[in-house]
């Protein structure tokens, strides 16, 4: 019995202790499973932080862009105005020297008027009139005497009238330039608001560019507008050539009923551009150049449509060649673009911080057609020069640089 009773006791007792030995385990698996998710749970927040970080990080780019797109919208209007008075100014600067000129003229004719009737005095009327042959030719030499007279008065009556209107042209001029001052004072508040907020940009896009995806994603919208830049160029060309034989149909089928030569002279598109000017105004460094290339944040390759030039922010941007804007607005990634069209190839010039030149304006190689900038997907202020074929591919823009 007592045997039994101890069997019995050692069992429980070895059964209790399996049972002690599993609930320590159990509760150590518990408390490692608490940690785990305790760490997947900090993990969560920091990727929600992290998610956080970065959406308004891209926020803030697109708050910066839109800023600028506006200032740079008003500061586009503003050099327009200034253009248009610059314009005028010179107009008038015309107007006044040939004004000027023709007093000159007419002060020296009644100078020597004067010098006549000095010598001869009123005798030389009456000298006139007196030695008339006869009555008819009295009446002659009055009625000439008569023109003569009014041509004095006239005379003096035309340098007086252009004495004013020259008073009133400077006075013009004048009110010009202080509305052209004023502009421009405005224009340079404009510029200054958006090289601050340049700079801005430039410190948010270095926190972009840690994120990879998104800069990739950002990065694939300027190659997508690129590729669009392709297709309107040649759209644009299409359009223009077809304009091109449409014209040159009415001129044949005018000259037909005319009765002349049906034969007409077609320009080459392939002629010779002419003279190429600097488009930064003198040479500088390039920053970026044409062609594929491993990208510095990405690491991957990626082509690069165009040659960064390293301009600072308002630099004046010069149009290449003689040409015709057929482009002049805001692009997305290549935020303030201009294009002209000089026949044969299209030049491209992006991230202005302002336009110039209008659409269907035409330009003169070395006019002023915008002014440098840091819009659109760009982390510094740069200029980026492109050079498109006629049927929009890019082609290598260094040939075209001038330094």
């Amino acid at each position: 019995m007592k045997k039994g009773i101890s069997i019995v006791l050692a069992l429980t007792l070895s059964a209790a202790g399996v049972y002690t030995v599993k609930a320590d385990e159990l509760t150590d698996a518990q408390k490692q499973l608490n940690n785990i998710q305790n760490s997947i749970d900090d993990k969560k927040e920091e990727l929600a932080d992290i998610n956080k970080e970065k959406k308004s990080v891209e926020k803030s780019i697109n708050d910066l862009e839109e800023k600028m797109k506006s200032s740079s919208s008003t500061l586009t209007e503003l050099n327009g105005k200034i253009s248009d008075l610059n314009f005028q100014t010179k107009d008038l600067e015309k107007k006044i020297a040939q004004n000027e000129a023709n007093l000159k003229e007419q002060d020296e004719m009644f100078k020597k008027r004067v010098r006549a009737i000095y010598i001869n005095g009123n005798q030389g009327y009456l000298d006139l009139i007196l030695n008339s042959k006869s009555f008819s030719d009295f009446v002659s030499r009055v009625d000439s005497l008569g023109k003569i007279m009014e041509y004095d008065k006239k005379l003096m009556e035309s340098i007086e009238n252009n004495k004013k209107s020259l008073e009133l042209q400077k006075s013009d001029i004048d009110k010009k330039k202080k509305e052209t001052t004023a502009l421009k004072q405005q224009a340079d508040g404009k510029l200054k608001e958006l090289q601050g907020v340049s700079e801005e940009k430039k410190s948010l896009m270095a926190d972009l560019e840690k994120d990879k995806v998104a800069y990739e994603k950002a990065i694939k919208e300027e190659e997508d507008q690129s590729a669009a830049i392709a297709t309107m160029v040649k759209q644009i060309k299409k359009k223009k050539e077809e304009e091109k034989k449409k014209a040159e149909e009415e001129k044949k089928q005018q000259q037909g009923q005319n009765g002349g030569s049906s034969n007409t002279v077609v320009t080459s598109p392939d002629s010779p551009l002419g003279k190429l000017y600097c488009v930064t105004g003198k040479p500088t460094y390039v920053t970026s150049p044409y062609g594929w290339r491993v990208h510095p944040v990405l690491g991957t390759k990626r082509f690069h449509a165009g040659m960064d030039l390293g301009v600072w922010t308002g630099t004046p941007i010069y149009s290449l060649t003689d040409g015709e804007v057929i482009y002049a607005g805001w692009m997305s990634g290549y935020g303030n673009v201009i294009m002209v069209d000089h026949g044969s190839i299209t030049s491209v010039y992006a991230h202005n911080s302002s336009l110039v030149g209008r659409v269907g304006q035409k330009v003169k190689g070395g006019q002023l057609i915008s002014y440098s900038g840091n819009t659109g997907l760009s982390s510094g202020p740069h200029l980026h020069f492109e050079i498109r074929k006629e049927n929009g591919e890019t082609t290598n823009p260094a040939p075209y640089y001038v330094r």
